[in-house]
């Protein structure tokens, strides 16, 4: 497990092949939202859930969009 915080910057090089990785996202915090494209390019095998407040039917299809597996409620 890796705890930061949203705009903390996180080394995802430590994630092995296949597997899955919860991000914690919010739309306002870019460095936040820039983790599922760093994920992907690190390793494009890893399935993405993302966790977030209130989310919108237009930012699930969005991420769903980005190759996002899943997107649950905190």
């Amino acid at each position: 497990m890796i705890a930061a915080g949203l705009d903390d910057v996180v080394d995802f090089s430590a994630i092995g092949a296949g597997g899955i990785v919860v991000l914690q996202i919010d739309p306002q915090v870019p460095t936040s939202m820039n983790r599922i494209e760093q994920v992907k390019i690190l390793n494009p095998d890893v399935s993405i859930v993302v966790a977030l407040d209130n989310a919108d039917i237009k930012l699930v299809r969005k991420l769903i969009h980005e190759g996002v597996e899943d997107v649950v409620s905190l």
